[in-house]
C-alpha cells in the first residue's frame, strides 16, 4: 500500500514542478496572477487538481497569488472563473505584471555594485532623462519613494519602478520572482536584470546590463560601470554618496546623440557631496587619480581590473571652496547654474 504524503499525491507526482515547466506558465500567464496581475504568484493546478493529476501539464496549470488562490480554495471563487482568467490572463491583457516594494520612511538605500547610495535623488541619469531616483516622503511616517525604468542590452523597454510600484513587461524572455529577488532574463543564462529586497530600507540591483542613448549600464556584485559608445568607460565600487542638497546626482551620463559636437572620449566628474558625473567628448582640464580595487577582491578579479586599467577616474567639477561665475555650471550638480542654485541662496 501506497504511503501518502503532502509532496506526492496517489500516482507518485512531487510537488516538485520542473523548471522549464515553471517558466512556460510564467510566460503563458504574462508573468503574473492570471485573475489580478501580482507578480509573486504560485503555480496551481487547474484541472484536474493536484491529488488527481499524472503530470505537471503547464496548459492545465496557473500562475495565481495567494490572495487569489485563497478565495478559490475558501470557495468564494469558482473554479471557473479561474479557466476564464487562464484564457485570457490579466497581464497579457495589460501588458505587463504588477507588484511593490515594502519601502521605509526613514531612509532608503540603494545598492550599485559595492556603490552604496543613501536617499539620493538621482542615482542615475542621461542627458536631462532621470533613469532612477529617489523622492522623499510626501509626508511625515510615508515611505521614501523609488522610481526608474530599465532596459535590456539593446534598449528594449523591460522594467519599470512608479514610487515603489513596480511593473514588469509580459513579453520579457523570464520574469522570476523568488527568494526576495526579482530576476528578469533575456534568454536561460542571460540575467538582464536582477533585484534583491534585502530589507524595508535597502535594495540591492545584483546585477544589470542595460544600454540607453549611446550609454552601457552593467552592474554586478563588485562592480558598477558605464560606457559610452563602448570607447570610455569606468568601473566604480566601494563608494558612498549619501544626499546632502536638493538636486544630488550620483551617476549621470551626456550622449554623443545629444551632442553631436562633441568628440569621442570621456570625463568622469566628482561633487562635493559625492556626485559622480560622465561627460563624453569633454575639452576641460582634468587630473587623474587612481581608486585601487577593494581589498577582499578575488586575485582573479584583482588580475582583470588591473589588465584593463580600471578605476581610473577623471575629476573636473568645481569644489564648493572655488568662486564660480553667476553662469557657470552650480557644483553640487543640479544642472543649474550657479546663480540660479546655490549662489542664490547667499
Amino acid at each position: 500500500m501506497r504511503i501518502m504524503s503532502k509532496n506526492i499525491n496517489k500516482y507518485g507526482l512531487s510537488r516538485t514542478i520542473p523548471e522549464n515547466v515553471k517558466r512556460q506558465i510564467r510566460r503563458d500567464c504574462g508573468f503574473g496572477c492570471v485573475c489580478c496581475g501580482l507578480a509573486i504568484a504560485s503555480y496551481e493546478h487547474i484541472e484536474p487538481e493536484f491529488h488527481k493529476a499524472k503530470n505537471h501539464d503547464p496548459n492545465k496549470m496557473a500562475y495565481l497569488c495567494e490572495g487569489c488562490h485563497a478565495r478559490i480554495t475558501r470557495k468564494f471563487w469558482s473554479k471557473e472563473k479561474v479557466k476564464e482568467a487562464r484564457e485570457k490572463p490579466f497581464c497579457i491583457q495589460r501588458g505587463k505584471c504588477h507588484d511593490a516594494f515594502d519601502v521605509s520612511s526613514h531612509t532608503l538605500i540603494v545598492w550599485l555594485g559595492s556603490n552604496k547610495m543613501v536617499n539620493i535623488e538621482t542615482i542615475l541619469k542621461v542627458d536631462e532623462i532621470n533613469i532612477l531616483t529617489i523622492e522623499p516622503p510626501e509626508e511625515l511616517g510615508a515611505p521614501y519613494r523609488l522610481s526608474g525604468k530599465f532596459y535590456d542590452e539593446n534598449e528594449s523597454f523591460l522594467f519599470e519602478i512608479i514610487r515603489n510600484e513596480w511593473f514588469g513587461e509580459y513579453n520579457n524572455w523570464d520574469i522570476e520572482c523568488e527568494g526576495g529577488r526579482i530576476i528578469i532574463r533575456s534568454d536561460p543564462r542571460q540575467i538582464v536584470l536582477q533585484i534583491l529586497c534585502k530589507s524595508q530600507n535597502e535594495l540591492v540591483i545584483e546585477k544589470m546590463n542595460m544600454f540607453f542613448r549611446n550609454t552601457k549600464f552593467v552592474s554586478d556584485e563588485y562592480e558598477f560601470c558605464i560606457t559610452v559608445y563602448d570607447k570610455s568607460s569606468v568601473q566604480v565600487w566601494g563608494r558612498e554618496f549619501i544626499a546632502d542638497a536638493k538636486g544630488c546626482v550620483a551617476f549621470s551620463a551626456v550622449s554623443r546623440g545629444r551632442h553631436p559636437n562633441i568628440s569621442q572620449g570621456g570625463q568622469f566628474t566628482v561633487g562635493h557631496h559625492g556626485a559622480l558625473k560622465f561627460i563624453a567628448g569633454g575639452q576641460n582640464k582634468y587630473v587623474i587619480r587612481s581608486m585601487p580595487p577593494p581589498p577582499d577582491l578575488p586575485d582573479t578579479f584583482k588580475g582583470n581590473l588591473l589588465k584593463k586599467n580600471w578605476g581610473t577616474i577623471r575629476f573636473n567639477v568645481p569644489s564648493k571652496d572655488d568662486k564660480l561665475g553667476k553662469n557657470d555650471s552650480c557644483y553640487c550638480q543640479s544642472g543649474l547654474k550657479y546663480k540660479k542654485c546655490c549662489g542664490a541662496k547667499k
